[in-house]
């Protein structure tokens, strides 16, 4: 900038083509608009091995200052890791009963499949759920 400050650029056709050419995260087309798509499909063309992993690069890394960064395996990852985390967490440190740490655990990964890796649709979780229950229901009576 002209003052010598730095800030960061954002590119949403280069999000784009990471996101659906790049991470093929599932699902990932519904989230796009059509506009965006052949853009990004066009942008990825363009890029060589050395550019699209700085791109991957770009995108995972850590906040901008901080020494931290990911590489893509680690980013699908920590997401996973952090279940054990909360479940062994919460009992050992007397937050949770193991009933509550079950439900908070169901939570979680109902929030991680919607929310952040988009692979779980909303309408899925009462369908996934009725079997189990059902099951359950029956071994209490």
């Amino acid at each position: 900038m002209a003052d010598g400050a730095l800030a960061l650029r954002f590119d949403a056709t280069a999000l784009a083509a990471f996101d659906l050419l790049i991470l093929r995260r599932p699902g990932a087309e519904d989230d796009w608009d059509g506009a965006r798509i052949e853009p990004a499909r066009a942008y990825e063309r363009t890029l060589d091995g050395a550019a699209r992993d700085q791109l991957g690069r770009t995108i995972v890394a850590g906040l901008p200052g901080s020494e931290e960064s990911y590489t893509l395996d680690r980013f699908r990852a920590v997401w996973a890791i952090l279940i054990p985390l909360i479940i062994l967490g919460g009992i050992v440190g007397g937050i949770f009963t193991p009933t509550e740490v079950a439900a908070v655990g169901s939570v979680y990964g109902i929030l991680i499949g919607v929310v952040v890796m988009r692979t779980l649709k909303i309408g899925a979780c009462p369908g996934s759920y009725s079997i189990p229950w059902s099951c359950a229901c029956r071994s209490w009576y």
